[in-house]
């Protein structure tokens, strides 16, 4: 079933031996840093409605300590 979905999304079925966090989310509530369980490289996508220029972030953290940065993105 997850090679299914992997394939409808075009992207490649995850390893569970070498995800151990979340690789996308989403909220209202970017992750405060330091929270554990996103992949270095997570996006979160910030869907409180308020400001364009916060919509999208990385952790280029760790897993076991995010740290989320805002992604530029042109307007």
């Amino acid at each position: 079933m997850i090679q299914r979905i992997a394939s409808l999304l075009r992207m490649r079925a995850p390893e569970p031996a070498v995800v151990t966090g979340k690789l996308f989310d989403h909220g209202i509530t970017v992750p405060t840093d330091g929270t554990d369980g996103y992949m270095p490289g997570c996006l979160f996508q910030h869907v409180d409605g308020t400001t364009y220029a916060t919509v999208l972030y990385c952790n280029v953290g760790t897993v076991a300590s995010c740290d989320f940065n805002v992604v530029t993105i042109a307007s």
